[in-house]
C-alpha cells in the first residue's frame, strides 16, 4: 500500500482499524460487556458520614458491606432473572452480574456502629464518625 504524501502514516493506521472494526461488527453478534457499578451520593456531618448506592434489582442478602479505617467497600450481585424459553427476545439491556465498589471516606468511621438498609433499591448508610481524642494528640515543635 502506497501512501499519499500528504497522508501521516498514524491516519492510514487509524483508517485500518476503523475499517477492521466495521468488518467485525457486521459478521459477529454483538456482546453485552457492561459493567454493574452502582452510583454513590456520600455526605457529612458533624458525627456521621451518610452514603447512599442506586442497587436496583439487588437483593440485600447478595451486597456485602466492610468498612476498615477510612475505606469503604461495597460488594454484591446483581443475578439475572429467569428467562422463557421459546420467548422472542427483542432487546437486552440490563446488565447483569458482580460489582465491587470501594471508596475513600472523608474520614475514618466507627464500623461496627454502623447502620445499613435497603428501600427501593438504594442501599442507605449511616457510618459514626471515629472521635479523636484530645490526649492522644501530640504536639511536636518545629526548631
Amino acid at each position: 500500500m502506497q501512501l499519499a504524501p500528504w497522508r501521516a502514516p498514524s491516519n492510514t493506521f487509524l483508517t485500518l482499524q476503523q475499517e477492521m472494526n466495521r468488518i467485525f461488527e457486521n459478521f459477529l453478534p454483538p456482546t453485552r460487556s457492561y459493567e454493574v457499578v452502582p452510583a454513590i451520593d456520600v455526605n457529612e456531618d458533624d458525627g456521621t458520614i451518610t452514603v447512599s448506592a442506586e442497587l436496583p434489582g439487588v437483593k440485600r442478602d447478595d451486597v456485602t458491606i466492610s468498612v476498615r479505617g477510612d475505606i469503604l467497600e461495597i460488594k454484591g450481585e446483581k443475578r439475572e432473572e429467569k428467562r422463557h424459553e421459546g420467548a422472542n427476545v427483542h432487546a437486552l439491556e440490563r446488565t447483569y452480574g458482580s460489582f465491587m465498589r470501594r471508596l475513600v471516606l472523608p474520614c475514618e468511621v466507627e464500623g461496627d456502629q454502623a447502620e445499613a438498609k435497603m428501600d427501593q433499591g438504594v442501599l442507605h448508610l449511616k457510618l459514626p464518625k471515629k472521635t479523636v481524642e484530645e490526649s492522644g494528640a501530640k504536639v511536636i515543635k518545629v526548631n
